[in-house]
């Protein structure tokens, strides 16, 4: 009786150990990976008494190359396949896009000098960020392929698009989706902990609790609670000219499908609630400079299509 008890305890113990779970990159050199990224974003600013709103929303799809794998550490071409932007605010729509035929503004004939213009990115089996190269690089090139006289108004549209979609920007997406791998194997409805430093849109600390919810055949199944807040050692931003500060915080909710395969996402919904003051430091445009309350609401959405 004592051997039977004893060996059925080792099965017991073997069966739950051989349900503990790794999920994390296993991608292969030659193959290329895709992300689409839909977000939609609404922002409520308090300016002078009155409340301004700006609906943003933004579609994206990259194509992930792995070209080498060195110390762990996956090598890709990345580059971008289409990016949709929609900016509403009072009376106002701004649209920019690849995709759309027919006649172009010139933002949209930037972003499609963008496309299929490859820049470097070092990510580890984690999904940490360590390196993104020439991003910056295929934006300036994009920008300056359409001359603008005004060499001041060229440097704040190279700006303006390598906040939206340079190397900060394009960091924080992935870092956001991919970054969520646990330190060791763990088992249903076990949690660790990701603390991410956010550089985009604006900077932040993100700490998740993330919870394998469930496993099947072909996908992990991962929630993720956050919350988020300013990082106060960040130097200012500089925007259109003005240095502005955050003062921000916030909560996050994420729900991850991860191939089994390939720890490539498979799908990601994701909602974020975030609100605070940014501060407008003193310059000549705004003397005194201004502290402008604000809420964002966002939601995003993506797939490995």
């Amino acid at each position: 009786m004592k051997f039977t008890l004893t060996f059925g305890f080792a099965i017991l113990f073997t069966y739950s150990f051989a349900q503990k779970a790794r999920p994390s990159l296993h991608l292969t050199i030659g193959e290329t990976y895709y992300l689409t990224s839909s977000t939609t974003s609404t922002n409520v600013q308090g300016v002078n008494g009155s409340e301004n709103r700006v609906n943003v929303s933004v579609t994206l799809r990259l194509a992930f190359k792995v070209t080498a794998i060195q110390d762990a550490v996956y090598l890709m071409d990345v580059s971008y396949q289409s990016i949709d932007m929609r900016i509403s605010m009072a009376d106002t729509t701004i649209k920019m896009n690849t995709v759309t035929s027919g006649k172009l503004d010139t933002p949209s004939l930037i972003l499609l000098k963008m496309i299929n213009k490859p820049f470097e990115l070092a990510m580890s089996a984690k999904g940490k960020v360590k390196s993104i190269k020439h991003i910056n690089e295929v934006i300036t090139a994009a920008v300056n392929s359409y001359p603008i006289r005004d060499s001041t108004k060229s440097g704040q549209l190279t700006s303006q698009f390598e906040h939206s979609f340079g190397e900060n920007a394009i960091g924080g997406i992935l870092e956001q989706g991919l970054e969520v791998f646990p330190d060791k194997p763990v088992s249903k409805n076990e949690q660790w902990t990701v603390s991410i430093e956010l550089r985009a849109p604006y900077p932040m600390k993100l700490q998740t609790i993330y919870r394998l919810f469930e496993e099947t055949a072909a996908v992990y199944e991962v929630y993720g609670d956050g919350t988020m807040s300013s990082d106060t050692t960040a130097k200012p931003l500089e925007i259109n000219g003005l240095q502005m500060k955050y003062e921000l915080s916030g909560t996050t909710l994420t729900d991850i499908k991860v191939n089994k395969v390939t720890g490539w996402i498979s799908d990601i919904k994701e909602k974020q609630w975030i609100s605070g003051n940014i501060q407008i430091l003193d310059t000549p445009k705004i003397p005194g400079g201004m502290i402008i309350p604000m809420t964002f609401t966002t939601k995003t959405t993506t797939t490995d299509q």
